[in-house]
């Protein structure tokens, strides 16, 4: 995101920004409500309101994580929430891939399951995300899946009304030129 928002920030100066971390659910009603423009969320699992747009920017592949010189069958799953968009790919790669599964923690940080396979407590699945150096992790191995991947969808979701339609535009063509190479 950084190149984009470098981008941004060159091309309109008095745009105001708002960088938060939350479900993407929450961000889905907030722009219902007309309290956000638009968010970077995750393909919502759901039919979206007429009024709302969602498109596509990249994807991530699920993958499972575990610790290094551990196997996951002895490990207990440290599951993301659920509840959530994510979770519900999770639980969809689980099913998948036939995974049977010893639940231990249930997190909604996918940068908080990861640092805990880092230091051992379990195993995961988790998208691949694009910033992280997952090659020059030393501690941490990924398995492919057994059958089938997974893919996360992440996307530009806003109203199809709104004043700040330039700036959307923007961003999705910042997404589509490979300023953010890395998706």
């Amino acid at each position: 995101f950084g190149k984009t928002l470098d981008h941004l920030k060159d091309e309109y100066p008095g745009l105001e920004l708002k960088i938060s971390t939350g479900l993407s659910s929450d961000f889905l009603q907030q722009v219902i409500d007309g309290l956000l423009d638009a968010a970077i969320v995750t393909e919502s699992p759901y039919a979206l309101p007429k009024s709302i747009r969602w498109t596509l920017l990249y994807e991530e592949a699920m993958i499972l994580i575990y610790p290094k010189g551990k196997e996951p069958s002895n490990l207990p799953f440290i599951r993301f929430e659920p509840k959530t968009w994510t979770g519900e790919l999770v639980d969809r790669f689980i099913r998948v891939n036939g995974l049977e599964i010893r639940n231990s923690m249930v997190v909604n940080s996918v940068e908080a399951i990861i640092e805990l396979v880092r230091q051992g407590f379990g195993y995961a699945v988790v998208p691949k995300l694009a910033n992280v150096e997952w090659d020059k992790d030393k501690r941490i191995l990924i398995a492919n899946p057994p059958r089938k991947t997974i893919y996360r969808r992440v996307g530009l979701l806003e109203r199809k009304n709104h004043a700040r339609t330039k700036i959307t535009k923007a961003i999705e063509e910042q997404f589509r030129t490979g300023a953010n190479s890395a998706h």
